[in-house]
């Protein structure tokens, strides 16, 4: 058991102990709000992150990127080899460079706006970041108005039957809302994949125990990467 561990069974011990204090009821209201926030945000991301690749944005974060993995000292590589060297020379975790290398190609050079590898790089990632900023706003604006139905469910959970059931049920709630916020940490990690930090803490999720498990089978992350364009 590592860092990483720990920090996860942290994290689900304090959701579990919040599931137990505010009970099942409470709990599936607060939940329900961020399950339809974060599936509205899930929905409509793709849209606005295809309207926001031609945006100044954009630009800034490809630029960013480039200048972190220090892609501008590279010439735009012209042969499959030279490129494929390239990319797998990158400072990123192999999962990344294995989808650079998968998606380097005529018709996601056409989405992204660019004609060589250094670019494609600078533009995949940014491409990743802005996904993650985007479903964050999303579900900000989401959550945000949807805080208007607790408000009118506040009343039940003081009534003394609802206040003295449902223990057990807020904490089992409590142990899914926190795999569930588990996930969408280890998603946004992704944002910043160019950071040195990054390949150190996932290096500490690959040799641990429980988080490994979490971070393998993260469904916010697989669906994320599965519709980038």
């Amino acid at each position: 058991m590592n860092g990483s561990d720990i920090f996860v069974i942290c994290i689900i011990s304090v959701f579990v102990l919040y599931g137990i204090y505010c009970g099942f009821l409470s709990g599936i209201i607060h939940t329900a709000t961020v399950f339809l926030s974060a599936v509205a945000s899930l929905v409509c991301y793709p849209l606005i992150c295809g309207m926001a690749r031609n945006s100044a944005l954009f630009d800034f974060l490809k630029n960013a990127v480039t200048e972190d993995l220090g892609l501008r000292e590279f010439a735009a590589e012209n042969t499959r080899q030279a490129q494929l060297m390239l990319i797998d020379g990158l400072p990123l975790p192999e999962m990344f460079r294995e989808k650079l290398a998968v998606n380097n190609n005529s018709v996601i050079y056409d989405l992204l706006g660019v004609d060589n590898v250094v670019d494609y790089i600078g533009a995949f990632i940014a491409n990743i970041v802005l996904n993650i900023i985007v479903s964050i706003v999303l579900f900000i604006i989401c959550f945000t108005a949807s805080r208007a139905v607790l408000a009118a469910f506040s009343v039940l959970k003081k009534t003394p039957v609802i206040r003295t059931v449902g223990r057990m049920g807020g904490a089992l709630l409590g142990f899914a809302v926190a795999v569930v916020f588990i996930w969408a940490l280890f998603a946004v990690m992704d944002a910043f994949v160019t950071q040195p930090f990054f390949s150190v803490l996932y290096d500490d999720i690959a040799q641990s125990k429980v988080a490994i498990l979490l971070y393998n089978t993260d469904i916010i992350r697989l669906f994320m990467l599965k519709r980038m364009f």
